[in-house]
């Protein structure tokens, strides 16, 4: 029998929330959280098909009802960082290329009143469901 623990205040637990891209595509929902050989925590996440992934923790851009993903902010990013003369720039670096980050926002959302893309079916901001 699995043993209830008391959550202090301030701490969400993530462990079975659903996990959604930067796309808004389902990827799973969160059975852990781990860390990898460098020590950086990540999500590990069980699809519906039951194959399990892990995702830097970097990676979260919101928790809410829901965990919204984006790109992973790179620290070691050239471009950003010029001190960081060996590795190369990172495709996917938001400090890099603003456009690779969230596209312009135009629903807000009634829970916190943030400005959403059109097309989002979840807070950017606090993650509530737009849909309702």
């Amino acid at each position: 029998m699995e043993e209830i623990v008391e959550v202090p205040e301030g701490i969400t637990v993530i462990q079975g929330m659903d996990v959604y891209d930067q796309f808004a595509i389902r990827m799973g929902s969160v059975t852990q959280v781990g860390m990898d050989q460098s020590l950086s925590p990540m999500l590990l996440i069980k699809a519906d098909d039951g194959t399990v992934s892990a995702v830097s923790c970097s990676s979260i851009r919101t928790i809410g009802q829901i965990i919204l993903l984006g790109p992973p902010k790179q620290d070691d990013c050239v471009e950003c960082d010029p001190s960081e003369a060996t590795p190369p720039k990172q495709d996917d670096c938001v400090e890099c290329d603003p456009s690779e980050a969230t596209p312009p926002k135009q629903d807000d959302c009634p829970k916190c009143e943030t400005t959403n893309a059109p097309d989002s079916k979840f807070c950017e901001e606090c993650g509530n469901d737009l849909s309702c």
